[in-house]
């Protein structure tokens, strides 16, 4: 069979506190992964206090990726919202692609692993993980064969259905087939998940493997591990280093 490489719509998340570190080599290792012209969508870069201009800050992506379309946020809206907003708006720009992945600033990954996907995808009613070396999913590939896709981990709340929910450790990269972002975006429970005052603003990876898991679809894992996690102890991360 011929091989169709599918129609892919794909973006980055950041702060501006990682344009001169994690982003460029992300960037760089995406490029080789296939994805060479991610939308870069920035939280909290703001305006300059000349009214009707950029800041500076949006000026050196703008110069920097001139080739990237570029999306900025300004007041910073945090991890949820940000994501959130930055994967809806991937969608509305082509709502019919075969593939949508939102990527964090902080990972790399294997050399041509677009078309590796788009020829060995997880199951149907799933959405994939690219980054299994978490402690919860690690368990689950040990001595599975490799080039699998394997159901990730479930929860240890207590108070939960172990045969429904899993634990969705991470989101910092993350691939859904077309009817899996249907699934994502019209889930009310990455609606809901904004309204939790302790943990609304970040857990979007677990907003979204409960709204995935609510609307009948697995999160899968790869054996082995298809990216690897470079961001920076908790004291500087994404969420942490916002207002």
């Amino acid at each position: 069979m011929p091989y169709h490489s599918g129609r892919w719509v794909y973006g980055v998340t950041t702060v501006y506190q990682r344009f001169d570190n994690l982003l460029p080599r992300t960037l760089a290792s995406l490029k080789l992964a296939g994805w060479d012209t991610p939308h870069l969508f920035v939280d909290g870069a703001g305006l300059s206090s000349v009214k009707h201009r950029y800041s500076e800050l949006v000026q050196r992506y703008e110069s920097t990726y001139p080739y990237l379309p570029l999306t900025v946020r300004y007041p910073a809206v945090k991890c949820h919202a940000h994501w959130y907003l930055s994967f809806l708006q991937l969608f509305l720009t082509d709502p019919t692609a075969d593939y949508y992945a939102m990527f964090q600033d902080d990972f790399v990954c294997y050399r041509n692993l677009r078309e590796y996907i788009t020829r060995n995808p997880c199951p149907e009613k799933g959405y994939m993980s690219l980054l299994t070396n978490t402690a919860t999913n690690e368990p689950i590939i040990k001595d599975q064969p490799y080039g699998t896709w394997h159901e990730g981990g479930l929860t240890n709340r207590p108070d939960s259905n172990p045969n429904l929910w899993q634990a969705g450790r991470g989101a910092v990269a993350l691939v859904f087939k077309r009817e899996a972002a249907y699934a994502l975006l019209g889930s009310p429970k990455m609606v809901e998940h904004a309204t939790d005052t302790n943990r609304g603003w970040r857990k979007v990876d677990g907003a979204i493997v409960n709204a995935m898991n609510q609307a009948g679809y697995r999160e899968y894992v790869h054996c082995p591990s298809l990216a690897q996690h470079t961001g920076h102890p908790p004291e500087t991360s994404t969420t942490r280093s916002l207002p």
